[in-house]
């Protein structure tokens, strides 16, 4: 590519060398808004992960709690009609 010496002259002006700075300058400015724009949103998402691993975990313990208490609560039903001594027709104290 030949390049006209007037255009050469025209594109390293100084006048041309301030335009181009102005744009390079104009074009980091957008790349910092654009940075910490990602920089918001990405700490926006971490918060909402962190509080919704929280919310899994008392999920999962409130099921293991459930769990617990309804086989702890069926195994005293289960037991209430028996006596302790293992007989199931007896007339002991601890029967009635």
């Amino acid at each position: 590519m030949h390049l006209d010496p007037v255009a050469f002259k025209v594109l390293t002006s100084k006048d041309a060398r301030n335009f181009y700075t102005d744009v390079i300058a104009a074009a980091l400015r957008a790349k910092e808004y654009t940075m910490d724009a990602v920089n918001a949103a990405q700490e926006y998402v971490e918060d909402m992960v962190a509080e919704a691993k929280i919310i899994n975990e008392i999920r999962a313990e409130e099921e293991f709690y459930d769990e617990f208490y309804d086989e702890f609560y069926d195994d005293i039903d289960d037991c209430d009609d028996e006596c302790c001594c293992g007989e199931d027709d007896c007339d002991c104290e601890e029967a009635k």
